[in-house]
């Protein structure tokens, strides 16, 4: 996941497909963000935050790797 809001997910549309972009709590969700965490800032904003997060299995695992 970006900074940038320019990826689409793909859905079936009547006799096709059609691309919609993520929301930022599909892409917060995605990074690892907990259900119930609150975003206080503009969409824009909540989608750059995502982006530039580190998501948590990944973070976790690095974490132990280094203790090791």
């Amino acid at each position: 996941v970006t900074a940038k809001p320019r990826f689409g997910l793909v859905e079936p549309y009547q006799m096709g497909v059609r691309f919609r972009m993520l929301q930022p709590r599909e892409l917060a969700g995605a990074m690892g963000f907990p259900v119930g965490y609150k975003f206080l800032s503009t969409k824009e904003d909540q989608i750059r935050q995502s982006g530039n997060a580190v998501p948590v299995n990944t973070a976790q695992a690095l974490f132990q790797a280094m203790i090791k």
